[in-house]
């Protein structure tokens, strides 16, 4: 049975008519819930936040907060993002061009409110650019995620099974070939390193030429 997700819970309105607005969607499957983004950076944000096993939950456009200038100037701010991790942290984030940061005067306007509100609003205030977004980071995370929104734990089980009889580092193409499950597998593959049954050799996208090896499991 199709369900449809939940609309976004976004508080603020972009003009349609904007010149500069650049408005999508991108549905949080694990919540069955639209989540918009206003920018390339804004959705590309979402893919890294959403592939992450460490956030449970992001809430883009949260209400608006009040605070006051030097001069007693009231004024308001919507942060784009906050992001709840599994521990419960919360982060307000203003996701911005890095060339824009210095104009935009975000610095000061997060110094304020955190000045202001402390740990009632977030434990954390973050602006995050295109420098905190390798292309490399983003695609894995859209590949993972792809990966997630076609479950099958038949392949999940056959691919893991395989992977505790190995050690020291796989070749991703030769994992996939001994499960005989092919593009089956090697999405498989992409949710046990979501899962973290999985690392990732460094500063190498996710692909079948990339080397994976099994995580010991803790105790």
């Amino acid at each position: 049975m199709l369900v449809l997700p939940h609309p976004t819970l976004a508080t603020r309105s972009i003009s349609s008519s904007s010149p500069y607005n650049y408005r999508g969607h991108i549905v949080d499957h694990e919540r069955n819930i639209e989540l918009t983004f206003e920018s390339g950076l804004e959705r590309n944000a979402l893919w890294l936040w959403l592939a992450s096993t460490a956030i449970v939950m992001i809430q883009e456009q949260p209400a608006a907060v009040e605070y006051f200038d030097d001069d007693g100037v009231l004024h308001h701010h919507t942060f784009d993002f906050l992001a709840v991790t599994h521990a419960g942290r919360r982060a307000l984030v203003d996701v911005k061009p890095a060339a824009l940061v210095e104009r935009s005067n975000i610095v000061f306007v997060q110094q304020l409110i955190r000045e202001q509100y402390g740990t009632s609003l977030a434990d954390r205030y973050l602006i995050r650019t295109e420098q905190h977004m390798h292309p490399d980071d983003v695609a894995d995370a859209k590949a993972v995620l792809r990966a997630c929104w076609v479950p099958d734990p038949d392949a999940d089980a056959k691919v893991s099974k395989l992977v505790q009889q190995t050690s020291g580092w796989l070749l991703i193409d030769d994992l996939v070939n001994a499960s005989g499950l092919k593009a089956a597998g090697y999405n498989a593959v992409l949710r046990l390193i979501r899962a973290r049954h999985l690392k990732t050799s460094a500063n190498k996208p996710i692909s079948y030429d990339a080397h994976v090896r099994r995580v010991p499991a803790s105790h």
